[in-house]
């Protein structure tokens, strides 16, 4: 019962906790302006309305869906022999190589994901209110349909640590939270609407930063993985990011038009 409540307690802490002072941070610098060079969509900003709109909705996804999976992971990851030991970490090695698997997995899952929520049918009935967001800000991140919230948000991040803890390589729950701390870090980032240099690793390989998602908003097609580029560059969905000045805000009808035309 003790590691039950430390993995449910902990687990929540560094997902919730993480994300809700991420979007306070990225909130009070849209508010004050204060790194407007760095703005992607240049002036440009989520109104008021929508972020408290999808505060409401956050909450109450991870109040009843985030935090009952939480307490029902517990068993598979105990069956599964995870380590809940903090005086028996694994090697340093083996935590960054475990990291940058966990990252290929979830770039793997959430690019097909993604991409299959843009079909026409999907796209109407569940990716479309995330794409609320034409300007992407840290809140909208999270902000989406509870089927997706599930499917898109939720399992590809926890399928990496889960086939680790399945192979038996030592699946430590300290890892765990480095990786969920990673990753919700990274969301933040690629939804912030601000392109701040060398903010994460995958910058330093690929250089795009919150760039290329920001443009999936903007143009709502291609661009649909997380970390890396290849499989949009592989399967011809990347979009080519231009710097542009504060756009023309598109219309329902031309974001409809857009989107549906992922095959």
């Amino acid at each position: 019962m003790q590691e039950h409540m430390l993995f449910f307690v902990g687990t929540s802490l560094v997902l919730m906790g993480t994300f809700w002072i991420g979007v306070a941070f990225y909130n009070w610098i849209d508010r004050k302006k204060l790194f407007a060079r760095h703005k992607i969509q240049a002036n440009r900003y989520a109104s008021e309305k929508q972020v408290k709109k999808a505060a409401r909705l956050i909450l109450k996804h991870q109040i009843f869906i985030l935090l009952p999976l939480l307490f029902l992971t517990y068993p598979l990851f105990a069956q599964l022999g995870m380590n809940f030991s903090f005086q028996d970490w694994p090697p340093v090695w083996m935590i960054a190589l475990q990291i940058v698997f966990f990252m290929l997995v979830e770039d793997f899952l959430f690019y097909w994901t993604h991409r299959i929520l843009h079909r026409p049918n999907l796209y109407k009935k569940i990716h479309k209110v995330h794409h609320e967001f034409v300007t992407p800000t840290a809140i909208a991140s999270l902000y989406a349909h509870p089927i997706e919230f599930i499917v898109a948000n939720s399992l590809p991040v926890m399928a990496g640590p889960v086939l680790v803890a399945l192979f038996g390589l030592n699946m430590h729950l300290g890892v765990l939270w480095i990786w969920l701390f990673i990753r919700v870090l990274e969301t933040l980032d690629g939804h912030s609407g601000y392109n701040f240099r060398l903010w994460f690793p995958h910058k330093l390989i690929y250089g795009a930063g919150a760039k290329p998602h920001d443009e999936h908003h903007s143009k709502f097609n291609g661009n649909f993985a997380s970390f890396f580029h290849h499989w949009d560059r592989i399967h011809g969905s990347e979009l080519v990011v231009k710097p542009r000045a504060a756009a023309k805000k598109p219309t329902a009808q031309s974001r409809d038009a857009d989107a549906v035309s992922v095959s």
